[in-house]
C-alpha cells in the first residue's frame, strides 16, 4: 500500500532530521565511549563532538545514564556510610536496604536532572540537512507520547543553529564534578 502524501512527507523530514548535524560536549574528565550499531565511538574529555542527530541523541542517551549512575552510586554509599557512623547496624535483607537506601538515589529516568545534563551537553544543531524541502510542504513534527524521558527531553533540547564560519571557541561551562552538588536533586516519595 502506497504512503499518503502526507505519510511520505512526514518520513522524508524523520529522515531528513536524523542526518542533521548536531554539537554535544563531553564533561567528563575522560574520554567516554558508546557503541551504536555495533560500532564504538569516543569523546574526548573536555570537547566538542560534531555527528549526526543519531549518534548524538545515543551519546547523549548513554553519558546521562553513566553521570546519574555515578551519582547514585555516591550517593547511595553516603547514605550506608552515614549509617554505620551513627552506630546502625548493616542491613542484612537486600529488599530492605534497596528500599531504605538506593530507592532514595537519583534515578536515570528523572526530568529535572536529565534537563540539566541536556543545557550543559547539548550545544546545538551545527548544519541542517535536507534543506530542498518547500516551506509550502514542511510539516510539524509532533513528538510520539511513548517516547522514553530521555528522548523527551532530547528533542526538546535548545535547536540553536550554530554559526560555523564565526565560531572561535564554544562558550562552555565546565560540568561540576559529580561529588559537588549542582546537580543533586532531592528524590521525594
Amino acid at each position: 500500500m502506497a504512503d499518503t502524501a502526507e505519510q511520505a512527507l512526514y518520513k522524508r523530514e524523520l529522515e531528513d532530521r536524523s542526518q542533521d548535524i548536531w554539537r554535544v560536549y563531553n564533561p567528563l574528565e575522560i574520554d567516554f565511549k558508546f557503541k551504536y550499531d555495533s560500532r564504538w565511538f569516543t569523546v574526548k574529555s573536555k570537547s566538542t563532538w560534531d555527528k549526526e542527530y543519531y549518534l548524538c541523541r545515543q551519546f547523549f542517551t548513554k553519558i546521562s545514564e553513566y553521570i546519574i549512575g555515578q551519582m547514585m552510586i555516591e550517593k547511595g554509599n553516603a547514605m550506608l556510610d552515614e549509617r554505620k557512623a551513627k552506630g546502625m547496624v548493616e542491613i542484612l535483607n537486600k529488599y530492605d536496604e534497596n528500599r531504605q537506601i538506593w530507592d532514595n538515589t537519583p534515578r536515570t529516568d528523572n526530568r529535572e536532572i536529565l534537563e540539566k545534563l541536556r543545557d550543559e551537553i547539548i550545544l546545538g544543531i551545527v548544519e541542517v540537512y535536507g534543506g530542498e524541502t518547500a516551506p509550502e510542504e514542511e510539516l510539524k513534527m509532533v513528538i510520539p507520547s511513548n517516547e522514553s524521558v530521555v528522548d523527551q527531553v532530547f528533542n526538546n533540547a535548545n535547536k540553536v543553529l550554530i554559526d560555523k564560519a564565526n565560531e572561535e571557541k564554544p562558550l562552555i561551562k565546565p560540568l561540576k564534578s559529580v561529588l559537588e552538588k549542582e546537580l543533586t536533586v532531592e528524590v521525594s516519595k
